[in-house]
């Protein structure tokens, strides 16, 4: 039996035997070694490794871009209509979690959200009225009883959200009272994934709202 210390990682470890070849080794096993050896590459080691791939010794050098290795001819098609499984969004959901965007992501993405008339800028008098109008719906949303809509029990960051099926966005656009907008019957519980695709969108025309609100009120 021979004690070693891994020379990469410096966790401890046993080997069942003492000999010439045991001796020598200096890492816990082949990913130790690998990662130790891409850390301490010289800087001619690269030059040559580079050259290497150059011209005629490059495994795609001269060949037609016909080639279905071809990154660039790779068939596509059988991934038209494809979605990605819910479980599948929950966890790539999940694994974004603490990932930090760039700011100027971000303020691409809201400009892109005010120039389709989704946001406001911060300055905007109109922004401000809307926030006012936004409590309003929160408010009358609160007052209802959420367990009478199916899916309540499912409500989670990554299962179900909330929705207002005729946005508040829309309500503001087209002055329809804040109750009326935070009305039971204007929620429903839809997967997340559905709701942030839906963005401002309505999934009720304003006319079946208020045939809904004014026979059950």
């Amino acid at each position: 039996m021979l004690d070693k210390i891994c020379e990469y990682c410096n966790i401890k470890f046993l080997l069942p035997k003492a000999g010439k070849k045991e001796q020598a080794r200096r890492f816990c096993g082949p990913i130790c070694s690998r990662r130790w050896a891409a850390n301490n590459r010289s800087d001619t080691w690269k030059q040559k490794a580079s050259l290497a791939k150059q011209g005629e010794n490059n495994p795609m050098f001269n060949i037609s871009q016909t080639n279905p290795n071809s990154l660039a001819n790779l068939n596509r098609k059988g991934l038209t209509d494809k979605r990605q499984t819910e479980e599948s969004n929950r966890k790539r959901s999940i694994a974004l979690v603490g990932k930090e965007v760039k700011p100027e992501s971000i303020k691409k993405m809201i400009q892109t959200k005010i120039d389709k008339g989704i946001f406001w800028k911060p300055d905007d008098p109109e922004y401000i009225e809307f926030k006012k109008y936004r409590r309003k719906v929160y408010y009358w949303t609160s007052k209802n009883d959420l367990t009478q809509l199916e899916h309540h029990e499912k409500r989670s960051r990554v299962g179900y959200h909330l929705d207002h099926k005729y946005s508040i966005t829309e309500g503001f656009k087209n002055k329809v009272p804040p109750k009326v907008i935070g009305s039971v019957y204007n929620l429903e519980f839809i997967p997340y994934n559905v709701n942030v695709s839906k963005g401002t969108k309505c999934s009720i025309k304003l006319e079946e709202l208020y045939v809904l609100f004014s026979c059950r009120n």
